[in-house]
């Protein structure tokens, strides 16, 4: 088998930040593009007993595309109050062409295998904005906020298209500090996030490992949503540093691999699974004394909880 590969890809930034004439406004501007192509493929001779009885070729072709645009505002009301506002666009496009061919040694000319071979496009497109207020008060420092994303997905495969309902989230976050004093600090905070999947898991062109094994995307995952809950305490005196946390991680559609046995070939792909949960505690230590010593300890204990109403699966613990 000989393999062929090349790779080239280029990354352009421009930005600009200004200031207001008395200091207190910041704008930022920025746009990134961003481009890859691939060429890979592969010429295969199989040959028994001195004799050549099989030859295939396999070329393949990726391409990935993405425009980032954004601007950001921050304002300083007073030494008090702040606030920061933002717009983000991305637009992405990822496409993928494999053909590949056998040579029928009947006609002694290579044939396309249809099966085997595909086109597949990936065009996704975010919008979001965010707002966020800033309180500085005494010995209190408390953040609200939140992000609006909307996204939309096009999905083309061969002569196959499929547009994936848009998704649409509200991401709220939180954070409240208080210093007791210069030794104590106390912080609770809550955000939300989503994390969206990967392209090779949404792109359903079969990849044939071997003869029992396959493997292949979910054009139709959703994009996780996490929430997560912190409680953390700070303790810093005579150069012993201490972090003690409580914190509950709750995500929901989880993206899961899964393997479906039938006919005793084992495929391979993805699914959105039910819920994932995790409670936890941790602990840190950290002395330094100067010059001479320095030495730090942590642990962690977490319980997980994790099920897939769907295929009536649960796991948990420690």
């Amino acid at each position: 088998v000989n393999n062929r590969l090349r790779v080239s890809g280029n990354i352009f930034n421009v930005g600009y930040t200004g200031f207001s004439r008395n200091k207190k406004r910041e704008v930022n501007l920025l746009a990134t593009s961003f481009f890859f192509r691939e060429q890979n493929g592969y010429e295969l001779r199989q040959v028994d007993d001195g004799k050549v009885n099989g030859r295939e070729q396999n070329d393949a072709r990726l391409s990935n595309d993405v425009l980032i645009v954004q601007a950001d505002v921050m304002q300083n009301f007073s030494s008090v109050f702040k606030m920061e506002v933002g717009v983000k666009g991305v637009w992405r496009e990822n496409g993928s062409a494999n053909d590949l061919t056998f040579f029928d040694f009947m006609h002694e000319d290579y044939v396309l295998d249809d099966f085997r071979s595909n086109r597949f496009k990936f065009d996704r497109s975010i919008y979001a904005g965010y707002l966020n207020y800033h309180f500085n008060w005494k010995n209190w420092s408390i953040r609200v906020g939140g992000r609006y994303e909307q996204s939309g997905i096009n999905i083309h495969v061969k002569d196959t298209s499929v547009k994936t309902p848009g998704d649409i989230n509200w991401l709220p976050n939180i954070l409240i500090s208080k210093t007791i004093s210069e030794k104590h600090t106390v912080k609770l905070s809550y955000t939300k996030k989503i994390e969206r999947p990967y392209t090779f898991y949404l792109n359903p062109t079969v990849n044939y490992i071997d003869s029992l094994n396959i493997e292949y995307g979910n054009p139709l995952l959703l994009p996780e949503l996490i929430h997560n809950g912190q409680l953390v305490y700070n303790y810093n005196k005579g150069g012993i540093f201490t972090s003690v946390s409580l914190f509950v991680d709750y995500r929901r559609r989880t993206i899961g691999q899964v393997r479906l046995v039938s006919e005793g070939i084992s495929a391979t792909t993805y699914r959105n699974m039910t819920g994932n949960v995790v409670y936890g505690a941790s602990a840190s230590v950290t002395y330094n004394s100067g010059r001479r010593l320095h030495a730090s300890g942590a642990f962690t204990v977490q319980y997980v909880d994790v099920s897939n109403d769907v295929l009536g699966l649960r796991n948990r613990g420690y």
